[in-house]
């Protein structure tokens, strides 16, 4: 399917949930509810490090719109409309520079939510949908970025403090091969926000079935990227990944302290397998202040899933910091700055630091 029929597909299906929507509202049945962003990003990268890559300066846009569809107290049905290339689930970013273009648009949500009153704390998610995950607050994308929305069923049951969720995810449908499939589970325990002084922790794990499948290849993007950071040979994955990944974080007045670890249980002999990251922030008002390291072996992470910020996905020592400024109730300014360098220097890495750096006006609505 083209980009214009994916476009069109897209567009059909919000626009006719959005109406369905609005007349079941119109007869006082199920409700609906509308959010979502735009981004304008002006972004510099300082990539020239010894492997033939110019630097690049480029300006971004991103606009998501989404709905919910609630029924009653335990369905509800959700939505998300989205720019960017539907073939990159890590983004949903457009670079603008294309002879004025049209952006292509698509879904990258489509999902129903179920809460059984019969058993309380149970949620169940089955369709395309947002992982459900308690992350790092400074930065917590190393394991899975926030964009991409995996496919298939995720299950959460919270009782007071403490949860455990559980997801079981297609990746790739194969007609004359065997499916690949992956799952997903975190226990957390977070105290109520509403204490002045907060802890929270989590530990997930995430299990890839098989990253190099017999037919398709739903990872080819990362593949194509230099910097991207996980083993490689003859183009297939070196290692296999079942990551482990233990956040920690506390919250006290202004300050917001964390900490992350990682460890992949199926990486090949030799080759890296273990992350860590440490960070904080502090909030006052309008003004938001933060900071993170992170450490990440080449293999410690899977990369096509991870965050794409920084310039070196994994075999990485790299920081980030930033400034956010709250402009009004809804739009807010940040500028940040993303360093990475190599842990080891390994063929096809950069032999010194690259930068990127971005300023954006953010708008939530």
């Amino acid at each position: 399917m083209t980009h214009t029929a994916r476009t069109a597909s897209g567009l059909l299906a919000l626009g006719s949930l959005l109406f369905l929507s609005a007349q079941a509202s119109a007869q006082g049945d199920p409700q609906f509810e509308f959010y979502g962003d735009a981004r304008f990003r002006l972004e510099f990268n300082d990539n020239d490090a010894g492997i033939g890559v110019k630097d690049r300066h480029r300006q971004r846009m991103r606009f998501r719109l989404g709905t919910n569809v609630i029924f009653d107290e335990e369905v509800k049905i959700g939505a998300r409309l989205v720019t960017g290339n539907p073939d990159d689930p890590n983004s949903t970013h457009v670079d603008i520079g294309s002879g004025f273009d049209d952006m292509t648009v698509s879904l990258d949500r489509l999902f129903l939510t179920y809460t059984p009153a019969s058993l309380d704390g149970l949620t169940v998610d089955i369709g395309k949908f947002p992982l459900r995950m308690l992350r790092n607050p400074v930065y917590g994308e190393l394991a899975w970025d926030a964009d991409v929305q995996p496919e298939g069923l995720q299950m959460e049951y919270a009782s007071g403090e403490w949860g455990v969720r559980f997801g079981m995810f297609e990746q790739l449908h194969q007609s004359s091969a065997e499916d690949i499939w992956m799952s997903y589970t975190q226990i957390y325990w977070s105290q109520a926000k509403t204490a002045p002084s907060r802890f929270e922790t989590a530990l997930a794990y995430f299990f890839h079935g098989d990253p190099n499948p017999d037919s398709g290849d739903p990872f080819a993007i990362s593949r194509d990227d230099p910097l991207y950071g996980n083993a490689l040979s003859g183009g297939q994955f070196v290692s296999d990944y079942g990551v482990l990944n233990a956040m920690a974080a506390f919250h006290t007045g202004d300050f917001v302290f964390s900490g992350e670890l990682f460890h992949n249980t199926r990486a090949a002999d030799g080759l890296g397998d273990s992350g860590a990251a440490v960070g904080a922030a502090w909030k006052s008002g309008d003004h938001k202040l933060y900071y993170q390291f992170q450490a990440i072996e080449q293999d410690a992470v899977f990369a096509p899933y991870a965050q794409d910020d920084f310039l070196i996905a994994t075999n990485t020592r790299a920081h980030v910091a930033g400034w956010i400024l709250r402009l009004t109730e809804r739009m807010s300014m940040r500028v940040w700055v993303l360093v990475s360098e190599p842990e080891e220097m390994l063929a096809g890495f950069p032999t010194d630091t690259v930068y990127r750096f971005r300023a954006e006006l953010n708008l939530d609505f």
